[in-house]
């Protein structure tokens, strides 16, 4: 289970260690595109990290430390007070 644990750890921080490639300097991108790719980036992080914080709740309940309606409740609350609509979460 350990194993599985930090394999999954591992895969959940790969697309945020990715390197993110950027245009040659005589060629800078344009503001919209820059913006754009800010979002796309925020976005994969913030999934990373709701990803990350089901993945340790899960394993508490599993556990028996913690019960499934109260990790439920933790999760939702998690996203609510850093402000992040559920769509982002969910895609």
């Amino acid at each position: 289970m350990r194993l599985l644990r930090t394999f999954a750890a591992l895969l959940l921080g790969l697309p945020m260690a990715t390197p993110i490639p950027v245009a040659a300097e005589d060629a800078p991108l344009a503001p919209e595109v820059q913006h754009r790719v800010a979002v796309v980036v925020l976005a994969r992080r913030i999934r990373g990290y709701a990803a990350m914080a089901k993945a340790s709740s899960d394993c508490q309940v599993e556990k028996g430390r913690l019960p499934r309606r109260q990790a439920r409740q933790a999760l939702a609350g998690l996203v609510q007070r850093r402000n992040v609509r559920t769509l982002v979460v969910s895609e």
